[in-house]
């Protein structure tokens, strides 16, 4: 994880921009001004060359779809890149760091190791042999890799073929395992009873043939790996169930999976189904590699998992660091599509419903928590004043037809059906006789202002009504109303604030007095950092002028 900055460290002290740059097979070092810094493997010279740095970083609101970070700049190398081009050397190749450390009185405290690293990637669109320019002149950006998930879920062997199972009923041939997550299939009815529902599907293996009958059904594979789970409700095609013993075998290739034996469920179940589904109601699941001897289902603690199958650079100490945030949104749900990438299942699933950005940063992809509790007490104190000007108009970010105050949510998917057996939802005037339905002063507030908008959303991994209530409660207050941006100019000393920065404003012209915002973009502009304060709407919270 890289270093963050803080208020002490900037005080009284001015950035060195640093860049390496690896190219042809050396490391070439430039910097702002020239400085040495020590090293666990001695001084590191940086001579200077460096000049106008062009940084800056930060995000949409909510974006699941981060853009890779940039910087431009021109530097002298201490070579002719005419002529090493024309070797074979391509600075387009060529990869690079952009980093910064602090100095006061001429004199840097930080070692290389401790620097600030700020963009890592490679040099694209490069300049050289300008006329009027040293031989050594060269400009270029320096991007990010982009955002290209290459990696994937499920190992191409994982799946039910002749080279993996001695037996098989011949509609199961080709089925991945299924990487089953919490519990789907388990609900809860509106007076709070438990229920199930075909929430992950099973595979036959073993089967007895019946004269004029078919195929029935002896056993069935429902998980490509261990679970916590001791027993799971086994579904047939027409909804008929019986509950069976988990057993923790392995394919032809010793791969674990999870099997259950329905050979003495004739009478109970239709073993003759065209397809079986499953139920997880007890223990859940993948286990969970952060938390023994429970399932994997925490919403933070599945990023990461996942994550981990990603070739994505992520920062993963970050993503530990704020697991605990997002666990109380619980994920059940299965996945079995082959061609599915890690990025692309939690862009499409899971990122919708947890308030977070997806953030790129030196280390790779972090997030940013959407605090919605967030109070003065718990924000960094910002007053506009000389060292911190604003320095253009306050805009609205949201098109008035965009706002929603009428929420719903469909969960717990039916497997069998193919429907939702559940929904929750937040409007500003529910149904009094319907127990799903609820109201809260920001969605009645906004259609107040704005009028009635609705939106209905679907997901499969959600099968919790504690979950679906966490998901509604926080868009409620995201997309009931139009946030606010405001642009400031700061001295050198206000670098310590990151983006995703939650920081109480005060800002006489504005009539704004310890208002929680949010760092929304942060830049260096020549002689000191350009911020831009993303300011919700929130009614509760904020102090209203009388």
């Amino acid at each position: 994880m890289s270093l963050a900055l803080n208020r002490s460290q900037l005080i009284g002290r001015r950035p060195v921009w640093l860049l390496e740059v690896t190219w042809a097979g050396r490391v070439f070092r430039f910097s702002s001004h020239p400085v040495s810094l020590s090293s666990t493997v001695g001084a590191l010279p940086f001579d200077g060359g460096l000049d106008q740095v062009e940084f800056s970083e930060g995000f949409d609101r909510l974006s699941t779809s981060p853009s890779a970070q940039a910087s431009s700049m021109e530097v002298i190398f201490p070579v002719n890149v005419a002529e090493l081009r024309r070797q074979g050397h391509d600075l387009s190749a060529a990869t690079g760091e952009v980093s910064m450390v602090l100095e006061a009185n001429g004199e840097i405290d930080q070692t290389w190791e401790n620097r600030f690293r700020l963009i890592s990637g490679r040099v694209t669109q490069p300049q050289y042999g300008a006329p009027n320019k040293p031989t050594g002149w060269a400009a270029f950006t320096l991007e990010e890799a982009p955002y290209n998930d290459a990696g994937r879920i499920f190992d191409a062997a994982a799946r039910i073929s002749g080279s993996t199972w001695a037996t098989y009923r011949s509609d199961s041939e080709g089925k991945v395992y299924p990487l089953v997550i919490g519990n789907p299939g388990k609900y809860h009815d509106t007076d709070g009873a438990a229920q199930t529902t075909a929430g992950s599907p099973a595979y036959v293996l073993d089967y007895t043939p019946l004269l004029g009958s078919g195929l029935g059904a002896d056993k069935l594979l429902i998980a490509g790996h261990p679970v916590e789970a001791n027993y799971v409700t086994i579904i047939d095609q027409e909804g008929a169930s019986v509950v069976g013993t988990v057993v923790t075998e392995q394919d032809v290739n010793e791969r674990p999976v999870s099997t259950v034996d329905v050979s003495a469920a004739g009478g109970v179940i239709d073993r003759y189904s065209d397809e079986f589904w499953v139920a997880w109601h007890e223990g859940g699941g993948m286990p969970s590699p952060y938390h023994p001897g429970t399932a994997l289902r925490g919403a933070g603690d599945v990023c990461r998992y996942v994550l981990g199958m990603s070739t994505l650079a992520v920062d993963h100490g970050r993503w530990a660091a704020a697991a605990g945030a997002l666990n109380g949104f619980l994920i059940d749900t299965y996945l079995n599509d082959p061609d599915t990438g890690p990025w692309e299942w939690l862009e499409d699933n899971v990122l919708p419903l947890i308030p977070m950005s997806v953030v790129p940063g030196p280390d790779g992809l972090w997030p940013v928590i959407y605090d919605r509790d967030a109070r003065t007490l718990h924000a960094h104190p910002v007053e506009a004043g000389p060292d911190f000007q604003r320095s253009g108009p306050v805009t609205s970010e949201r098109h008035p037809a965009d706002v929603v105050n009428h929420l719903t949510l469909e969960y717990a998917k039916d497997g069998v059906g193919d429907d939702f057996v559940r929904y929750s939802e937040l409007s500003p005037q529910p149904a009094t006789d319907d127990p799903q339905a609820t109201s809260n002063l920001y969605v009645k507030a906004s259609a107040s202002r704005f009028g009635e908008a609705a939106e209905v959303v679907e997901t499969d991994v959600v099968y919790d009504p504690g979950t679906a209530s966490l998901v509604l409660e926080w868009w409620s207050r995201e997309k009931t109303f139009s946030p606010e941006s405001v642009p400031y100019m700061a001295a050198t000393h206000w670098g310590w604030l990151s983006v995703g920065d939650t920081v109480a404003l005060t800002d006489a012209t504005l009539h704004l007095s310890d208002q929680v915002a949010t760092v929304l973009e942060k830049a260096w502009a020549s002689t000191g950092w350009a911020f831009t304060l993303l300011i919700d709407d929130d009614l509760p919270r904020d102090n209203r002028a009388t």
